[in-house]
C-alpha cells in the first residue's frame, strides 16, 4: 500500500490478493494482476498519476536467475524482503520496493516473485505535480 498526499488530495494504491475485500467508494482505478496494464489520470490541480504493472510467469531457470539477480543487485539501493520458505521449495519469495523522488514527482519501482507459480509482479508508479 502506498499512500500519497498533496493539499486535500490523498491518492492511495493498493496491490493485494483478489480475495482481500476493498471498499468501492471513491476508487479510481481497479485491475486484477493479470497480463500487463498500464493507466493513467489526472487529478484534482493537475495532479497526474500513472500505474503500469506486469504477471509474468516464467520457466524455473528464468524464475531462480530473476531471483538470484535480484536479491544481488538490490543490495545497494531500495527496500529489499525475502519471505520465509513456504512447503517444498527451499527459497521464499522477494519483494523489493524503490523510491526515487524529484522536486515534483515521486517514482515507485516493485519487484514481487512469487516461487510456487514461478511469476514475477513487476510495477511501477508516478505521483506527479503540475
Amino acid at each position: 500500500t502506498v499512500s500519497w498526499t498533496s493539499g486535500n488530495l490523498t491518492l492511495v494504491e493498493v496491490a493485494t490478493s483478489d480475495r482481500q475485500p476493498l471498499p468501492k467508494k471513491r476508487r479510481l482505478l481497479s485491475y486484477p494482476i493479470q497480463g500487463e496494464r498500464s493507466d493513467s489520470l489526472e487529478c484534482a490541480n493537475g495532479v497526474c498519476y500513472e500505474t503500469s504493472f506486469q504477471l509474468e510467469k516464467v520457466r524455473p531457470d528464468v524464475f531462480w536467475t530473476f531471483q538470484q539477480e535480484l536479491s544481488a543487485d538490490s543490495i545497494s539501493q531500495g527496500l529489499f524482503h525475502r519471505f520465509a520458505t513456504r512447503g517444498r521449495l527451499a527459497v521464499g519469495a522477494i519483494s523489493w520496493v524503490n523510491v526515487e523522488t524529484r522536486t515534483k514527482s515521486l517514482l515507485l519501482q516493485a519487484f514481487h516473485t512469487f516461487p510456487e507459480e514461478f511469476a514475477i509482479v513487476k510495477s511501477q508508479s508516478i505521483f506527479q505535480l503540475p
